[in-house]
């Protein structure tokens, strides 16, 4: 009798014990579950997000070629009016423009 008492004894703390365990990694696979889901939608969210960092980068970068030439022809400007002499050696609002582009063109670069 005792015998048999102390089988359904252990034979139900281990069903309770199976139950609660199967519970518990129940609620870790549901946590998993979720914590995964929200992995891969940041994941979605960083590759849009680089995706739109490289198309912005790409439009810097053609805005900064599109500005060499120009650049590169007001330098020269700037220059040929440094080599003035004499009555032809002016400072109007051309040569003032001129040197903020190369002012300009020189923070930048830093």
């Amino acid at each position: 009798m005792d015998a048999l008492k102390l089988c359904r004894e252990a034979n139900d703390k281990t069903t309770r014990t199976q139950n609660d365990v199967g519970r518990r990694l129940g609620d870790r696979i549901g946590d998993i579950e979720y914590w995964k889901t929200e992995v891969y939608n940041e994941t979605g969210e960083m590759i849009t997000e680089i995706d739109a960092l490289n198309r912005a980068k790409l439009a810097l970068e053609k805005m900064i070629a599109d500005i060499e030439t120009p650049l590169h022809i007001s330098q020269e400007c700037l220059y040929n009016r440094e080599k003035r002499q004499g009555i032809d050696l002016v400072h109007d609002d051309v040569e003032r423009a001129l040197i903020k582009v190369r002012v300009f063109d020189r923070s930048h670069k830093q």
